[in-house]
């Protein structure tokens, strides 16, 4: 099946709000995997990755195909794809595939057909993904949504709910959170604070104030320090994406009502980046 065969083949399915037929899951799962990061928003965005979830919530596809699927996904050719590389079409590869390893996460919570091993090993791409992974655009001009830090953060948010997951595994969640909360390169146009701040809010009942405290000070600290000794640019960039983050945190952490002494500490952190601008 290529792209134009597929395409037409999905577009038949939403148009009609039909399911997969099973005898066609195999082949219909192999040409979505080929062409998850086609260039083509739409196959790839309201078609690939609609059909993606919709199947895999309805349970459409087998165990199986769902632990091959995830298998696949993380590998070198999918979410590790040229990963590094910036500003070319490798990034729909990467970003789709932590969208599906989102869904199957998402779909194992009810129903627990992932091992505790396998949850270690989604863990463990997810951070050293979310490490390497520069090429943070949101929307790109006649392809649509790459969205790689949203994609990235709406799987960690689903990770973060399963309970197999150690203190210390929350710990390093956590921290790939924040430290990705204050990139460099750019400001962040596409409110990937908003879903960093979500996973960052499903990871927080799983640490203890302190612990949440000092890494949040670390990188508050990280922030001032290197704002006076990085190239103006990267400096700039960085205080902006962590107050964008801080401040966004602060609403949810008040909303939920959750911890009074740690939403005041990013109170004061928050005032801290902007007190330059307040005048007497």
């Amino acid at each position: 099946m290529n792209d134009q065969q597929l395409k037409m083949y999905l577009s038949n399915l939403v148009q009609n709000n039909k399911d997969i037929e099973k005898e066609q899951s195999h082949t219909v799962l192999k040409a979505m995997l080929e062409y998850i990061g086609t260039p083509d928003s739409e196959l790839r965005d309201k078609l690939i990755y609609r059909t993606f979830f919709f199947s895999i919530t309805k349970g459409i596809f087998t165990v199986e195909q769902l632990k091959a699927t995830l298998d696949t996904v993380l590998s070198k050719d999918y979410l590790f794809y040229e990963v590094g590389s910036a500003e070319n079409d490798t990034v729909f590869t990467r970003s789709f595939s932590s969208l599906v390893i989102a869904v199957i996460l998402h779909h194992n919570l009810t129903h627990s057909f992932l091992d505790a091993s396998t949850i270690i090993k989604i863990k463990d791409a997810l951070i050293k993904y979310t490490e390497s992974e520069c090429d943070v655009r949101g929307y790109v001009h006649d392809k649509g949504w790459a969205h790689s830090v949203a994609h990235v953060a709406d799987a960690i948010d689903e990770l973060a709910k399963h309970s197999q997951l150690s203190y210390d595994d929350f710990v390093k969640l956590f921290k790939v959170v924040l430290t990705k909360a204050i990139y460099q390169a750019t400001v962040y146009q596409s409110d990937e604070s908003e879903r960093l701040v979500t996973a960052a809010v499903t990871i927080l009942p799983s640490l203890d104030n302190d612990t949440i405290l000092s890494l949040i000070h670390e990188i508050q600290i990280k922030v001032v320090d290197e704002y006076r000794t990085l190239p103006s640019d990267l400096g700039f960039n960085q205080t902006i994406n962590w107050k964008q983050f801080l401040t966004a945190l602060y609403f949810r952490l008040n909303k939920l009502e959750l911890s009074p002494n740690i939403l005041a500490t990013v109170e004061k952190y928050i005032y801290e980046l902007t007190k330059p601008y307040y005048h007497n």
